[in-house]
């Protein structure tokens, strides 16, 4: 949608959070999703994905189901080198990577 990442991003069944007026008012002509049955207790709208990350090369959405093994210290090292953190998915780690 002219550059820019239009998002919509909630908790609960795909249907309750994907409601037609919602969809209705989307203007792009691609998109990036991601379901998930959580199984843990880490459920907060922080970590629901896609992530977004805007930067001076441009904006980026990112959807990643799976473990990054060492997760915690790419973090940190990220972190060290100035990139901040609005979740505690490991799935952000990636797209401050990228």
């Amino acid at each position: 949608n002219n550059g820019e990442v239009e998002q919509i991003r909630g908790l609960g069944l795909v249907a309750e959070v994907f409601k037609e007026n919602k969809l209705q008012g989307l203007s792009g002509n691609i998109a990036c999703g991601h379901v998930l049955y959580e199984t843990t207790n880490n459920v907060h709208i922080e970590n629901v994905q896609p992530f977004v990350n805007r930067s001076k090369l441009g904006t980026i959405a990112v959807s990643h189901n799976g473990s990054l093994v060492n997760y915690e210290q790419i973090k940190e090292f990220l972190e060290e080198t100035g990139s901040t953190f609005v979740s505690t998915s490991d799935s952000e780690v990636i797209i401050k990577l990228i």
